[in-house]
């Protein structure tokens, strides 16, 4: 209930506006096959609104609820760069960025690398370095 409550409260109460393009409205510069995906997204919430805005502006004439649901693309879920906390026994020294592909003997290598790690270590060789995947390298001294 807390959900629906959330996603109501975020709903612009100026969507009387005179303007005819929902981008406009909700404050966005949209391509129209995008503000139709956001509308189509946003209909479960807000149905009566939604429905008004499908007709209205953009001149449909079948009902929002009835269209199919926008498809995602799995490519576009996919990062491209991780960022890595970097601990010296347990406290945060710092992140960094490295490309998701990275291996585990990589992303230790970068930790060691790293000028607040250098610092943090003071020298000392470490006994233990914990990798925890696309996470975090811990290094025990």
């Amino acid at each position: 209930m807390i959900l629906f409550n959330t996603l109501d409260n975020t709903i612009p109460p100026d969507v009387n506006s005179s303007s005819s393009d929902m981008g406009s409205i909700i404050g966005l510069s949209l391509d129209i096959k995008y503000q139709e995906i956001i509308l189509k997204l946003l209909a479960p919430f807000a149905p009566h609104i939604t429905e008004e805005i499908w007709r209205e502006m953009f001149g449909r004439t079948t009902s929002i609820h009835r269209e199919p649901w926008p498809i995602y693309d799995p490519k576009l879920l996919t990062e491209e760069t991780i960022t890595l906390v970097l601990q010296v026994n347990g406290k945060v020294r710092g992140t960094i960025s490295l490309p998701s592909t990275l291996t585990e003997e990589e992303a230790k290598t970068a930790a060691l690398a790293d000028e607040g790690v250098k610092r943090a270590l003071g020298g000392a060789t470490p006994k233990k370095i914990i990798y925890v995947e696309k996470k975090l390298v811990n290094i025990v001294v």
